[in-house]
């Protein structure tokens, strides 16, 4: 115990904090290997005094320690860094405190954790998995800024094929926004590519340049990320006014969207849906890990790679459509979505032409809500009347229609506007009230109580009574995003099925 409480008050740029933290972590190994019985969480913990005595965490805290003594990170990344650190300090000293009490239960030399403390120790140590969780992205997001990216300008050289000033090259995914193409990279290399496109005018082409490039270096140094495509850089569009993002596909031959599968499949196993939610809220951990936020979150630009098999209920899924991307730190322009069959994605603050707040972090984390009702219930919330044709007419779902009728005149929409998706969707506090009104009535007996509430604290995340006033005013920083989101995969992370 000694050696964690070392650790108390220390900031990560005290001098002498890495051989506090390799003594406190040794303690850890130590206090664990001295039991006889080690349960599930004791491994837990033990793994976690390894991790800061010699792991990743330790090699993180150094990174850091050394970035905070320079002058090249923000005031506020420092305290947010500190803060967070503290939070680990603390939820290590509460585990701590926990076994010692377990301890004074020791039977004839066995360290047996009886139930009522395991389930003590086991949500202390799930706090100070998420804080490590928190403490890495951050740590990860200083170490992207101090990393020198390659250039994100591709050379003429690299061409997409079947492309003329009669044709764009690639064709769009069934049912996405997702171009794919296949790409000329010279010397022979050709490689299967998703083609971001953003057009600009004479006036707009050099600022949209400086963004392109802004935002290609970020990706750039995700490349390690499991749910972010690799980016190979940017183009000119050799025939349009426009720039070309270029992100390398995986080598599986079998992409889908999201909104495919939810439109074309029968309901797959729970786990599998389970394993979806879990590879999206990835993905948006991952945005928000680089310091940024996605701003358009829907099944249309989620890819799916790779076939499904109930007995492997995992598939690697990306985020794709960066076009609204924009930093943490940098201010909101202040523009909502009109488009109905985005907006219903979006918070109500954030629908119509004009929208009612600035996007932050937890407006992503909304629309991941809105994202996980529909796999779990799998019922599209877009539907059309030909499936097989993508020029096809898109309206809102029966469903839907069905339960903003159910709520009334007061809180829903008159029946007489059924059939009228334009005035289904016109009120946005009305296709919230029913997105929130299928969680708590029809989830529940889907997937579960617990499924059910993670949904329900994504939909609610920016309701002013579920936030106090510390977190009103921290809506934006990466902590409370990286938080917000740990506590969705950390929820998400308990499930069994």
């Amino acid at each position: 115990m000694e050696a964690l409480v070392g650790l108390v008050g220390l900031g990560l740029a005290a001098p002498g904090l890495v051989d506090v933290v390799v003594r406190a972590g040794r303690a850890i190994e130590a206090r664990v290997s001295q039991a006889r019985h080690i349960e599930e969480q004791l491994v837990k913990y033990q793994t976690f005094g390894i991790d800061l005595s010699r792991g990743l965490l330790f090699t993180q805290l150094e990174l850091v320690s050394s970035a905070l003594r320079s002058d090249t990170i923000r005031e506020e990344l420092k305290v947010q860094l500190d803060g967070c650190f503290k939070k680990m300090v603390e939820c290590l000293i509460a585990a701590e405190t926990e076994l010692k009490v377990i301890e004074s239960s020791t039977i004839k030399g066995k360290l047996k954790i009886l139930f009522g403390r395991k389930l003590g120790l086991e949500s202390k140590l799930q706090e100070l998995d998420k804080q490590r969780d928190i403490f890495a992205s951050l740590a990860s997001f200083i170490h992207f800024q101090h990393s020198v990216p390659s250039p994100s300008l591709l050379g003429s050289r690299v061409k997409l094929r079947h492309e003329s000033k009669h044709k764009q090259a690639g064709d769009t995914l069934r049912t996405s926004d997702i171009c794919v193409a296949e790409c000329d990279m010279g010397g022979g290399v050709v490689k299967n590519v998703v083609v971001e496109r953003r057009l600009y005018t004479a006036q707009s082409k050099d600022a949209l340049e400086e963004d392109i490039k802004s935002l290609t270096r970020n990706l750039q140094l995700a490349a390690s990320s499991q749910t972010i495509l690799k980016c190979l850089g940017y183009r000119k569009n050799p025939f349009l006014d426009a720039y070309d993002i270029i992100f390398e596909l995986p080598t599986n031959p079998h992409r889908r969207s999201l909104a495919d599968m939810l439109s074309f499949d029968k309901t797959p196993t729970l786990s599998h849906r389970v394993a979806l939610c879990k590879q999206i809220a990835h993905a948006v951990s991952d945005v928000h890990s680089i310091g940024l936020v996605h701003k358009s979150i829907r099944p249309h630009n989620v890819l799916v790679i790779g076939q499904y098999h109930e007995k492997k209920s995992s598939q690697p899924t990306f985020l794709t459509d960066w076009t609204l991307v924009r930093k943490v730190e940098q201010p909101s322009f202040w523009i909502g979505e009109d488009d109905w069959q985005r907006a219903i994605y979006q918070h109500p603050s954030r629908q119509g032409l004009r929208a009612e707040s600035e996007y932050t972090i937890r407006h992503d984390i909304y629309s991941l809500g809105i994202c996980m009702l529909e796999v779990l219930l799998w019922q599209p919330f877009i539907v059309s009347s030909d499936l097989r044709s993508k020029d096809s007419p898109k309206a809102i779902s029966e469903h839907f229609q069905t339960r903003a009728i159910e709520l009334g005149l007061d809180r829903g929409i008159d029946k007489r506007y059924f059939g009228d998706t334009r005035k289904m969707t016109s009120k946005p506090s009305v296709v919230c009230r029913v997105m929130v009104d299928l969680c708590r009535t029809e989830l529940p007996a889907c997937v579960g109580n617990k499924l059910s509430e993670v949904v329900l604290n994504c939909l609610c995340c920016l309701d002013d009574e579920a936030k106090d006033e510390k977190d009103a005013s921290d809506d934006d920083t990466l902590v409370s995003g990286l938080s917000y989101i740990g506590d969705v995969l950390v929820a998400l992370g308990t499930i069994s099925i």
